[in-house]
């Protein structure tokens, strides 16, 4: 029989997971080298302005700018979608904090994170 380290049976799993946490400098460093200001995802949103992007799901979507803030673009629906630019500033801070690539980690900043994640994606592989 295994014997399991405590915090991990029952309720007591939360505090468990939390003290094993990766420190968000560590993560950033994985996932993208650099921080990023928000002139530059603006730089980045019109030089993939007109290209075919995809989330990191698989959907495919265009990427536009107005008023100094990126706009998305769904295959799917066809109509453009932006939660303003306090949304879009938010989200590049938090990814500054944390460099995660999982949409969920920025439900409480944007509805948009998989269209910015597929940004970043696409800004990563053309620099390649």
């Amino acid at each position: 029989m295994v014997s399991l380290p405590k915090g991990l049976i029952g309720g007591r799993r939360g505090r468990a997971v939390r003290d094993h946490r990766i420190d968000s400098d560590a993560r950033r460093s994985a996932s993208y080298p650099r921080r990023m200001t928000y002139q530059e995802l603006l730089q980045l949103a019109r030089r993939c302005e007109g290209q075919s992007l995809t989330t990191v799901t698989g959907k495919r979507f265009w990427v536009g700018t107005y008023l100094e803030c990126p706009f998305f673009v769904p295959e799917s629906s066809g109509l453009g979608r932006s939660d303003g630019r306090k949304a879009a500033e938010g989200f590049v801070a938090r990814y500054n904090e944390t460099g995660s690539r999982r949409p969920a980690d920025y439900a409480d900043v944007t509805r948009n994170a998989s269209y910015f994640i597929g940004l970043l994606l696409a800004g990563e592989s053309a620099d390649r």
